[in-house]
Parts: structure tokens; sequence; C-alpha cells
């Protein structure tokens, strides 16, 4: 399990399939999901969108770095799950979040 979670913190910025990482420890794809699932307490994918939504909550906490580049700076390639995955994760905005962990007033039609 180590090795499969050594190589997701090394590869979640890129474009990273389960088939891979299952490769990485010996395993097929089936047997590794189950097993990921057993000792995570969750999916592959959502472990993985977890990484990058936290990687970007640090980014957009303490870079300038436009939303844009946060987003495929994280490994997405496209804006629009970027932030429909954001908002669901975190429950605002990645500009509204931004506003909120510099200690700007957020007013409520950001």
């Amino acid at each position: 399990m180590q090795r499969a979670i050594l190589h997701i913190h090394g590869h979640f910025t890129e474009k990273i399939q389960l088939p891979d990482v299952a490769s990485v420890v010996n395993m097929s794809t089936n047997t590794f999901s189950r097993f990921f699932i057993k000792n995570t307490g969750r999916s592959f994918t959502d472990y993985v969108v977890s990484l990058r939504i936290g990687r970007a909550c640090k980014l957009l906490s303490e870079s300038d770095e436009t939303v844009t580049d946060i987003c495929y700076e994280v490994g997405y390639t496209n804006l629009s799950n970027f932030n429909r995955a954001f908002l669901r994760h975190v429950g605002k905005t990645p500009s509204v979040y931004r506003k909120a962990a510099r200690g700007k007033r957020v007013s409520p039609d950001s």
C-alpha cells in the first residue's frame, strides 16, 4: 500500500489512472481497487481529487497564481471540471475560497 500511496502522491498532478497504479504494485485493476478502498476508506478517484483540491487550496491561499493556472498545476485539464470538483469538496468556488483564506470579506454575490 505504501508504494501505491507514494506513487499517487508523486504523480497526482499528472494524468494518473487506477490501472497504472495497480501495475506499480503488481495487482489487477479490480483487486487493487478493492484493496485501496479497504485500506483508505475511499475510492482511488476520490483520493486523487482530494489531493488535487488540497493542493489547490494551499496555492489559492498562499500564491497569486490565477485560478486557471492552479487548475492546470494540480492536474485538471478542464477549468469547468476543476471548479465543479472544488465547489463539491470545499463548498465554495476557488475565487471565494481565496478571498476567505486571505481574510477578505466575502459578499454573497461573489
